[in-house]
């Protein structure tokens, strides 16, 4: 069974990272999101009646957990909660590049502990609702052409409960198009003085592939682990030559760079706010083209992140928070 609940407005969402199993976070930052989903479930075992015509006479929970989903655009503050809850672990440098401001760099932590946050939902239907022990499913960036970035994330976590909680609104920075630059070359080494490539559209997903430990004594999880971790994506640009089928059909490797910089927003004196991803060894798995009548034609290239060395993928985050 479960116990689904959207609204039709956007709402205020708030995450922190835990320190500890089962305690609400002490810090939380909020955004503004789309109508999310909560998705508590209670799983139930019927007990038979023995001797009666009716199939059973009781029914018992036996696990109780959420699914909660939710989406927005990228908050320049509040996506780095998803990006340490995605790669594992961060290092803020403070007042870099100066004061006020700090640089977050994040990276896939090796093992299958990464961070549990406490997720709060304050507006509308959801006001005064908090979900604990959380741990990120998938997270889904996507940039495209006529539409800010923006955001898809998925958790597992404990079930819902009522919260009495006093949100602080967002100073939220977006990023729209002109704001975003994508560079696809041979290698990192080329990322740094290579131009922007041609691109629609692309989108980036972490997927965490969770599994859930429990315990006797209690119908909620006890533990939940990340698994292995699958880095994909897809991208979408003008059928013009052979480059992109080339390197799909040759089995070759790429890096590719996505990053965002507001040029209309300063932060501290006068830093933009920045969010880069870099995949420093891709693969195409699949490439298609779409040729509608009287219209452009157009190609479309899945890729997927591979272990490069140590690295497997990386981000810096330019704000004001000074740390996560």
């Amino acid at each position: 069974m479960t116990d689904t609940i959207t609204t039709g407005d956007k709402i205020l969402m708030g995450a922190g990272i835990q320190t500890s199993e089962g305690v609400a976070a002490s810090s939380i930052i909020y955004s503004s999101t789309m109508p999310p989903s909560l998705n508590g479930r209670i799983e139930k075992q019927q007990v038979p009646a023995n001797g009666h015509i009716a199939d059973a006479k009781s029914v018992k929970n036996t696990k109780k957990y959420s699914e909660p989903s939710v989406s927005g655009p990228i908050n320049n503050e509040f996506i780095g909660l998803l990006l340490k809850a995605a790669m594992g672990t961060h290092s803020p440098d403070t007042d870099t590049p100066e004061a006020g401001v700090t640089t977050h760099t994040f990276s896939v932590k090796n093992d299958n502990s990464h961070p549990k946050l406490t997720l709060d939902f304050d507006e509308g239907e959801l006001k005064g609702r908090r979900i604990l022990d959380a741990m990120l499913s998938r997270l889904q960036i996507t940039v495209r052409n006529g539409e800010v970035a923006a955001f898809e994330a998925d958790f597992f976590g404990g079930f819902p409960a009522d919260e009495t909680l006093s949100p602080a609104v967002p100073d939220e920075i977006t990023y729209d198009p002109s704001h975003v630059t994508v560079k696809i070359v041979a290698n990192e080494a080329a990322l740094a003085a290579a131009s922007g490539s041609c691109v629609e559209e692309l989108t980036l997903t972490f997927e965490k592939n969770l599994g859930q430990h429990y315990c006797l004594g209690s119908l909620v999880p006890d533990k939940i682990y990340n698994t292995d971790m699958v880095v994909t994506g897809n991208l979408t640009t003008l059928y013009e030559n052979q480059n992109y089928r080339d390197v799909w059909d040759g089995a070759t490797f790429k890096a590719i760079g996505i990053y965002l910089e507001n040029t209309d927003e300063s932060i501290g004196n006068s830093t933009n706010p920045a969010l880069s991803i870099v995949l420093p060894k891709v693969a195409y798995e699949e490439w298609t083209i779409d040729s509608p009548e009287s219209d452009l034609v157009r190609q479309t290239i899945a890729f997927k992140a591979y272990l490069n060395g140590s690295d497997f993928v990386k981000a810096e985050l330019v704000n004001e928070t000074a740390s996560y």
